[in-house]
């Protein structure tokens, strides 16, 4: 019951890094085509 828990708790921390990694790489990509398309459409 408790390898159970800590396995659960173990996924939740990889959950949410995967999560903050891919927000991350989001942000990353926003702030470099957000730029350019800016370039194009002006």
């Amino acid at each position: 019951m408790v390898s159970d828990l800590v396995s659960r708790i173990q996924l939740n921390r990889a959950v949410m890094a995967t999560l903050t990694l891919g927000n991350t790489l989001v942000e990353l990509l926003i702030a470099i085509f957000c730029p350019m398309l800016e370039e194009h459409l002006a």
